[in-house]
């Protein structure tokens, strides 16, 4: 079983976005997966169409403190043997605390003796966020040496390099840590009056590319389809090169 944890501190970079996107694309392999939102105040990943992603409420209301049972909840669900993905999304707001108990409890060592692996997906995103996003990407890499890290770059804002035009493979914090990253994955940077359209009306709705792409759902016409199966081929040619 994979134990597939999206960790980004950072509020609003499409955390929840990713979560769904790869959720789906192990849907669409066979893959038996347990869903489970841990964010507190905006519960994206549960709220999508087409996905069966629950809602575990980890932390005592209003603080950062984790309730041990819920918290055993979780980890509980990697003895399921019919698994083979645990996929779990976090909040901005009690993802540090969700990792300090983590460590604590030497949980990615007591996965690994189950024969379990842990990969944790970062986002990154352009303009503004990129500093803030790609210190929170080496915070994790230095904190979790030995755990694989699947980054997604995410241009809604901008696109993801430095001002002296860098990209993010040619980032000095991506050369420290290249060998702690199992696959990186580029959402498209799409025209805005159609393809970008049509994207960001599917991920405002919280529907996924099966919902949006089958013929009986009379919500997109034939052209809009169209433009978002070519988005979610891109993406799934990508997962699939990233052997996720």
């Amino acid at each position: 079983m994979i134990f597939d944890i999206t960790v980004t501190e950072k509020g609003g970079v499409g955390k929840s976005v990713v979560t769904a996107l790869r959720a789906e694309y192990y849907i669409k392999n066979g893959a038996n997966i347990q869903g489970v939102d841990t964010d507190p105040s905006n519960h994206g990943f549960a709220s999508y169409n087409g996905l069966t992603a629950s809602h575990l409420e980890i932390c005592l209301p209003g603080t950062n403190r984790i309730i041990p049972r819920k918290f055993d909840e979780l980890v509980g669900y990697t003895e399921n043997p019919e698994l083979d993905y645990l996929v779990i999304d976090t909040g901005t707001s009690n993802v540090m605390a969700l990792l300090d108990y983590l460590t604590m409890n030497e949980t990615f060592g007591l996965l690994a003796e189950m024969g379990h692996e842990v990969r944790i997906h970062s986002v990154i995103r352009g303009a503004s966020d990129l500093k803030d996003t790609t210190e929170q990407f080496a915070t994790l890499c230095a904190t979790f040496p030995d755990v694989k890290k699947v980054v997604w770059l995410n241009p809604n804002l901008g696109p993801i390099q430095t001002n002296n035009g860098k990209e993010f493979e040619q980032m000095p914090i991506y050369e420290r840590f290249a060998a702690q990253v199992h696959a990186i994955i580029k959402i498209p940077d799409l025209d805005q009056s159609t393809f970008g359209q049509d994207f960001t009306r599917l991920l405002t709705r919280r529907e996924t590319f099966a919902r949006a792409l089958d013929r009986e759902n009379g919500d997109w016409t034939i052209v809009q389809r169209h433009r978002l199966g070519r988005i979610w081929d891109d993406l799934v040619a990508q997962m699939k090169a990233g052997n996720l």
